[in-house]
């Protein structure tokens, strides 16, 4: 069985931890070295899951991030589109990174693969499903 601890994603994930609305907690990805402004991703409570190889697991996420931001901890990619790619996790993996343009759509819909993708604008509160395959 392949077991998926999400303490080992969080600590992958930020450099710092703040209190957020109940039942969640937030986490900052790396904007100090390069300069992007801060992020932050709010995930839930620390779980420890166990899957079979090959399962699929769906985490909630929010985002919130404003026009001009940039949240990518491996290419620093800029805010110039209004696609969002949220997360991939794959043999163990782990990104985090989008971006955001101008106010456009408020609404975020996501799409049931590793990289989730939809609409965003103005000052963002994306409410994803994280959804990644565990490789075997």
């Amino acid at each position: 069985m392949a077991r998926l601890d999400l303490v080992a994603i969080r600590k992958a994930l930020a450099d710092q931890i703040r209190p957020a609305v109940p039942n969640t907690t937030a986490y900052r990805p790396d904007s100090v070295a390069t300069g992007a402004p801060t992020v932050w991703v709010d995930m839930p409570p620390v779980q420890k899951l166990t899957f079979q190889p090959g399962a699929v697991w769906n985490i909630p996420l929010t985002v919130v991030l404003a026009v001009g931001d940039t949240w990518d901890r491996t290419s620093q990619q800029t805010v110039d589109e209004l696609i969002v790619d949220i997360w991939e996790v794959v043999d163990g993996d782990k990104t985090l990174g989008g971006t955001v343009s101008a106010a456009v759509a408020t609404e975020f819909t996501p799409v049931t693969s590793a990289e989730n993708r939809g609409w965003v604008g103005g000052l963002l509160d994306v409410k994803v499903s994280l959804n990644a395959t565990l490789a075997s």
